[in-house]
């Protein structure tokens, strides 16, 4: 199922305003992709297909979303005849035909929310409460699952070992390189914001001294920080 939640008034930190998420109905696994706009829907479908079913080697069958005139273009049905996949749209107004996949999105704008009314963190940074959010429900165990989203799609169990709480309080490590002289921090105070999926053991940090956002491997969180 696809659904679309936007346009937000708040704009991300990122210029984001409003996201799509992919939600597999047999495993419960969910997508998100942060978008500044929701027309350019063909490209959105190729890239999901291009870059998470294909290598995942898993095979889309059929695509349900609302009567929405962006998956209704010549273009789109044609790739998606193409491809072999079935469009299937629920009935103008009947938003309830749609209905798994809106309770899907319910639950990631419930849980991103959750996240954000800790510390009173501001609302700039809702693009990474959201994709903790459904980062949380794909490697969280589920009511009628014998197995969470994660181990049905990538066959082995999520590690939760390291499981750091949104926005957690950190201290991460300036380089040698980093550093200006010999009497500039070592240590930076940091936020955690998220994973980072092209890295192991590696976060998404707030730096808070130049208020920018970085990807650090060296960082210690703690309550007491």
């Amino acid at each position: 199922g696809i659904d679309y939640k936007g346009p937000f008034r708040q704009k991300s930190v990122h210029k984001f305003n409003g996201f799509t998420l992919f939600h597999d109905y047999a495993s419960g696994f969910m997508y998100v992709h942060l978008m500044r706009d929701k027309k350019n829907s063909l490209n959105l479908l190729k890239m999901f297909n291009q870059e998470v079913a294909v290598p995942l080697n898993k095979k889309i069958k059929i695509i349900q979303t609302d009567f929405d005139s962006i998956y209704r273009n010549r273009a789109t049905r044609m790739y998606l005849q193409k491809e072999g996949i079935k469009l299937q749209l629920s009935a103008p107004y009947t938003h309830y035909q749609n209905g798994q996949v809106e309770r899907a999105m319910g639950s990631v704008m419930d849980k991103a929310r959750t996240l954000m009314t800790s510390d009173s963190i501001s609302s700039y940074y809702w693009e990474y409460a959201v994709l903790h959010a459904v980062y949380l429900i794909n490697t969280s165990p589920s009511a009628g699952r014998a197995t969470t989203p994660w181990e049905s799609i990538y066959g082995e169990k999520p590690d939760g070992s390291d499981l750091i709480p949104f926005y957690s309080p950190g201290i991460y490590h300036k380089t040698k390189e980093e550093r200006k002289n010999q009497w500039d921090w070592k240590g930076i105070p940091c936020r955690f914001l998220g994973y980072d999926p092209t890295g192991k053991d590696t976060y998404v940090i707030l730096d808070l001294i130049k208020r920018s956002i970085i990807v650090r491997k060296n960082v210690i969180f703690g309550k007491s920080l």
